[in-house]
């Protein structure tokens, strides 16, 4: 039996979705995805869930449940659900269906909410929540654009080289802000994180990643663990997010101090 239980997260933007009194259904995969037939599900004990009566159950409605209902929802009620399908929830067959197509697992109760099972094939539009995520990246995008274009050539080159411009310093002053006002617009959150002052030593420590990598001062072991010091050696972590982390961390000063001095002797550069 499939579950029907709907998750904290999707109870979140339940109220959200509702408020327009309408619900739109989109296909994650519009341009190949054939509308499908749902069906009310029955829970683990065998009792299908209707969302009708006074315990939502077909098996539990009681005989003044089935006088008061218009209509009853049973084992052969049935929905085509396809791209752009609207249910009126001040219609009240509409709102009825609603009430247990909202806990189908082919429905997501959100754009957003769509990995949460390979199940999920559409999902209910949220036109304000949308908008609101659009009216906001847009003000962030107006944020770390001039963030960029204040920052001295020197950090431009070191925030795209943490933001994984490796090759940063070999290109022009002008490509490298073209690139960075690119990520700007794509990833403004993550250029202003970058740029933060309070998290430079994080930034720097990125890039220093990107060069002891590079220079073979650490080195990836079959296991796909970081190693300074061969494979029997310091373990850094699976990520270049973990070695960073190893970096920053002030019991780890010493080794990181013999990896600078490992990398100038490598780069034959002053390494501060």
């Amino acid at each position: 039996m499939q579950s029907i239980t709907i998750m904290k997260t999707e109870e979140e933007v339940l109220s959200m979705t509702e408020e327009n009194g309408t619900i739109t259904f989109c296909a994650f995969r519009p341009r190949t995805q054939q509308a499908v037939t749902c069906r009310p599900l029955q829970d683990k004990s065998g009792k299908l869930y209707t969302g009708q009566g006074t315990y939502g159950y077909y098996e539990l409605l009681t005989e003044d449940d089935k006088r008061k209902l218009p209509f009853i929802f049973d084992y052969e009620t049935s929905v085509v659900v396809e791209e752009g399908k609207v249910l009126n929830l001040s219609d009240p067959y509409d709102a009825a269906l609603w009430k247990w197509l909202k806990k189908h697992p082919y429905i997501a109760l959100d754009k957003s909410l769509g990995g949460t099972s390979r199940d999920k094939v559409f999902y209910v539009a949220n036109e304000r929540k949308e908008a609101k995520e659009r009216i906001d990246k847009s003000a962030k995008i107006d944020e770390a654009r001039p963030a960029v274009r204040k920052l001295s050539q020197q950090d431009q080159v070191r925030v795209a080289k943490a933001l994984g411009l490796e090759a940063a310093a070999g290109f022009s002053p002008e490509q490298v802000l073209d690139w960075l006002l690119n990520k700007a617009t794509t990833s403004p959150e993550t250029v202003l994180a970058t740029i933060d002052p309070a998290n430079k030593a994080k930034t720097n420590a990125k890039v220093f990643v990107k060069d002891i990598v590079k220079w073979s001062v650490i080195e990836r072991g079959r296991d796909g663990v970081f190693y300074f010091g061969g494979q029997d050696g310091i373990n850094l972590g699976h990520t270049e997010d973990m070695v960073v982390d190893y970096l920053i961390s002030p019991e780890n000063a010493e080794r990181v101090k013999a990896m600078r001095a490992m990398l100038a002797e490598k780069t034959k550069t002053k390494v501060d």
